[in-house]
């Protein structure tokens, strides 16, 4: 994760930041070695997060969220040339998904933290009580925010799910009529069948975010316009919920 103060927008507060700072405080009673074992990474990574966790103090050295992280599908996006229009664009329509914070508007406030969604917390309960998960710890939270966002509003709301599996997990299940949702999936033939690689997928997800602000995308069935990274709709493989789109890796 990135630290910046390099920023023109005006910073708001995760709508769930005191559930966040409770997750903080369980992290903080663990000792290096159960973190480094909750993390499920190398001893480098884990000196870094632990010297974070304890130095990084709430409401200081906050970063927009959407200029906080840096995977890969983050760095295909690049908010951080978006002209005006995209960012007001992300603004509205785009939420981050977060198993520290739950659910994230761009311009989020945030500091750097270690926590997967799909982390296990069964080994833990010193720390986080009778909680064996976070999706159990944010249980529909994050989806009756977002259903929560748009009352009011004449249209009801969908979702498109450019999300991990790990992460729209937190989401998916709790999906009811009136709500719709569209799960974007990038894949590679191979054979008759569309494998979805990783590292490309995730690159794809990132480039689509930044084609929908450019294009300013209202209409949900514009998403099959999309091109860029040689990947192209495919109909036939496809349904209401799930918009398949093929490539041949990135050229």
């Amino acid at each position: 994760m990135n630290i910046s103060d390099e920023y023109s927008c005006q910073l708001t507060v995760p709508v769930f930041q005191e559930k966040a700072w409770q997750l903080r405080r369980a992290l903080h009673g663990l000792s290096f070695e159960q973190l480094k074992k909750l993390w499920g990474c190398s001893e480098k990574l884990a000196v870094q997060n632990y010297e974070r966790l304890h130095a990084c103090e709430p409401g200081k050295k906050l970063t927009p969220a959407l200029l906080a992280y840096e995977g890969i599908q983050y760095q295909y996006m690049a908010p951080h040339i978006f002209s005006e229009s995209q960012w007001k664009y992300a603004e509205v329509h785009l939420r981050i998904l977060s198993g520290f914070y739950g659910v994230l508007h761009p311009a989020d406030g945030v500091i750097p933290y270690r926590l997967e969604m799909q982390a296990k917390l069964t080994s833990f309960h010193e720390a986080f009580g009778s909680v064996n998960s976070l999706y159990e710890y944010w249980g529909d939270s994050i989806y009756r925010n977002l259903v929560s966002e748009t009352c009011g509003h004449q249209s009801p709301l969908q979702i498109v799910n450019l999300a991990s599996g790990e992460y729209s997990r937190s989401v998916l299940p709790y999906i009811a009529p009136p709500v719709t949702r569209v799960s974007c999936i990038f894949g590679e033939r191979d054979g008759v069948k569309v494998k979805v690689k990783g590292t490309l997928a995730k690159m794809a997800r990132g480039e689509m975010v930044r084609w929908m602000a450019e294009e300013q995308i209202e209409d949900i069935r514009r998403l099959r316009e999309f091109s860029r990274l040689n990947y192209r709709f495919q109909e036939d493989l496809s349904s209401d919920m799930e918009y398949v789109f093929v490539g041949d890796g990135v050229k």
